[in-house]
């Protein structure tokens, strides 16, 4: 059984975006979305000050970061651990920015690697890890119900998670809006890149909740919580007004 899962659908209410090679996807390019991702740190501090208390720890655990990016969350979470762990494994389904974050992230303790946590595992990472966190990444996960799935696997059995993601944004709507525009709507094709699965859900909180105890999960934890942002750049200002 597993003995813990906190899970936080966080609500903002602009976010910043970037447009490159006909795409909105700011990480296709790993310094382009290290320079853009104040919010995303500011969010994992935010949450792992507030409940990194609740963690269970024992010694030599083994850490498992899903969807590191560029590594700089991986860095954050790093600080919040004791020092008696084992190791930090940080992975991401881009080679880009694993190459990226290796490179600007270096610690003994810490291997960035390729996965996919959308698709089958492989056998060897299944049951090997004491604590998963992943941080504001599962609203890019279209595949909800086989992420959460692959989290159960991952996780020993009486392991913990911690979990952040973005459940609305007004932003969203702005994207439905672009997207029936001339000039923007060969820019959003694919309307479920840019949305969270849970955007036009009145009760995410709920729905996550039934699903994950479906799965297996036990202690489920759920919170909900408004956030605002405040942007220096004048033409974010605007994008948030």
């Amino acid at each position: 059984m597993l003995d813990t899962l906190f899970f936080i659908p966080l609500r903002i209410m602009a976010e910043r975006i970037k447009a490159e090679e006909r795409s909105l996807r700011m990480w296709n390019n790993a310094e382009i979305y290290h320079e853009n991702n104040s919010i995303t740190r500011r969010d994992a501090i935010e949450s792992l000050d507030a409940f990194a208390p609740l963690f269970n720890w024992k010694s030599n655990e083994k850490i498992l970061e899903v969807g590191c990016a560029d590594g700089s969350i991986t860095k954050i979470l790093a600080t919040y651990f004791p020092k008696n762990i084992n190791s930090l494994t940080a992975c991401d389904n881009d080679e880009k920015g694993l190459k990226y974050a290796s490179e600007h992230n270096k610690n003994e303790k810490i291997t960035f690697k390729f996965m996919d946590i959308e698709e089958d595992l492989s056998s060897d990472v299944k049951g090997k890890f004491d604590h998963v966190f992943s941080l504001c990444t599962f609203h890019w996960i279209r595949k909800q119900q086989k992420a959460f799935q692959n989290i159960y696997d991952l996780l020993t059995t009486e392991g913990e998670c911690f979990l952040t993601l973005f459940a609305y944004t007004q932003m969203y709507h702005f994207y439905v809006i672009l997207k029936h525009s001339e000039k923007w709507r060969d820019w959003l094709q694919d309307m479920t890149t840019f949305l969270s699965p849970y955007y036009n859900i009145s009760s995410p909180d709920n729905l996550i909740e039934e699903m994950l105890k479906k799965i297996g999960f036990k202690h489920v934890q759920i919170q909900t919580k408004q956030k605002t942002y405040s942007y220096q750049k004048r033409e974010f200002r605007v994008l948030s007004s």
